[in-house]
């Protein structure tokens, strides 16, 4: 059996394998390779953490978990992670680089809300979760994509019209909140659900 520390700045289930609750971080964490649920809120509000090692034994990473970490800088998520709730990554204002597998199943709602410094395209799978955020005039969303997440284009103020291909049938709640001068989206027939 493996022995699991235990910090007074952070809770752990008592088998080791949730991760409930993290505080007073400053610089790098490193999730003990013991845990395989980063639970709701865990890191939130947490300004000291810059980045965060989460091994290949966390299989998901729940609602609100990174909520407010504004100086997390990068997120690379392991292989084994299957689900990324909703708001995961909420206000963590200097994240400007992540890593998604394709091996995520589920990725919920408003993962990178805040987040102006990510300025790339994030696809996983057949989910459009993020739009750049330099994204300007017209945009077409990707043939190939099933679902576009909530708050994927949220605050795109120079953002004026969008084409969602064949195929998209679901856009999650706020996926074009406060994008203040987009004048045209144009549906597809496979749309079923907003």
């Amino acid at each position: 059996m493996k022995k699991v520390r235990f910090s007074k700045n952070v809770k752990l289930s008592k088998d080791g394998k949730t991760l409930k609750k993290v505080s007073g971080i400053v610089g790098e964490y490193v999730v003990p390779d013991t845990v395989t649920e980063i639970m709701d809120d865990a890191f939130r509000d947490c300004v000291g953490l810059t980045s965060v090692v989460i091994p290949d034994s966390v299989v998901s990473i729940g609602d609100s978990a990174f909520w407010g970490c504004s100086n997390l800088l990068s997120v690379r998520i392991p292989d084994s992670v299957v689900k990324i709730d909703d708001s995961a990554f909420w206000d963590c204002i200097s994240l400007s680089d992540v890593f998604i597998p394709d091996t995520v199943e589920y990725i919920g709602d408003n993962i990178f809300y805040g987040c102006e410094n990510l300025n790339k395209h994030i696809v996983v799978n057949d989910v459009f979760v993020w739009a750049s955020r330099d994204t300007k005039g017209s945009f077409v969303v990707p043939k190939g994509i099933r679902r576009i997440a909530g708050g994927a284009f949220d605050g795109l103020a120079d953002l004026t019209s969008v084409v969602i291909s064949e195929g998209v049938t679901e856009i999650g709640w706020s996926a074009f909140r406060f994008c203040r001068r987009l004048h045209s989206v144009e549906m597809p027939s496979t749309l079923l659900k907003i």
